[in-house]
Parts: structure tokens; sequence; C-alpha cells
């Protein structure tokens, strides 16, 4: 299997976003509470991703 790494781009934003957003949750599970990782979710980081 080949792989190539480069650059994220704007049209990564919803892979990166459900990254993010899954391994907050479950990095964070019982340090934060469940109301603040509830929030966390992949529009809203795919939304943060894509203006960066």
């Amino acid at each position: 299997m080949d792989y190539k790494i480069r650059w994220a781009t704007c049209g990564d934003s919803k892979e990166l976003g459900y990254v993010h957003a899954n391994s907050w949750k479950v990095a964070y599970k019982d340090i934060i509470s469940d109301k603040v990782l509830d929030e966390i979710t992949l529009e809203k980081r795919k939304n943060v991703l894509k203006k960066q």
C-alpha cells in the first residue's frame, strides 16, 4: 500500500472534523463532562476547520 503525505485543504474539513470530534470524545471521556463533549460535533468542527 502506498501513502502520500500532503497538506490538508478545505476539502478535507469533513474528515478532519470527524477525527477531531471523535478523538476528543474518546480521549477526554470521564475527564470532561459529557455535556461539554456532546457539544463537540462533526458539523461544528467542520465549519471551524473550513474557516482556517
